[in-house]
């Protein structure tokens, strides 16, 4: 995969749409495996989507998840930021506030109260009201 990766890379400046849905499918693999080359795609992949593109959330999401774990905190922050104002999605919108607590955590200038409880009280579409601080709140006790 690391190897397809690589020659992939070329493609994206042509893109037609197979290489965006080849890379949504693979890049959760694709950070697992190879999260360098992972970043650089997810990056040059986003700049291809709409933003109403169903495919952008899988992007931006495994970008922010992949920049955390490369230390690249400020990009990984903004991006967590803008899927934690845009999505209705509770799993998205519960990751987007993990990996906000966490690098303010690791840097130590976001008190965790930083993004309020209020805040992460949404409305699910179908599924009532989602409490993110007590899903973030059991995963970071899990990661302990």
């Amino acid at each position: 995969m690391e190897r397809l990766a690589e020659l992939f890379l070329p493609a994206l400046e042509m893109v037609d749409g197979w290489e965006l849905d080849w890379l949504a499918d693979n890049a959760r693999e694709l950070v697992d495996r190879a999260p360098e080359i992972a970043a650089e795609l997810l990056e040059h992949g986003l700049g291809h989507v709409d933003r109403s593109d169903p495919r952008r959330a899988v992007l931006e999401s495994q970008l922010a998840s992949v920049c955390y774990w490369l230390g690249r905190f400020d990009p990984a922050e903004q991006l967590a930021r803008g899927i934690a104002k845009e999505t209705a999605d509770p799993e998205r919108l519960g990751q987007a506030h993990w990996l906000l607590y966490t690098i303010g955590a690791r840097q130590g200038g976001l008190p965790l109260t930083a993004v309020s409880p209020a805040a992460t009280m949404r409305k699910a579409p179908d599924q009532g009201v989602v409490d993110v601080d007590g899903w973030v709140s059991a995963v970071c006790r899990l990661r302990v």
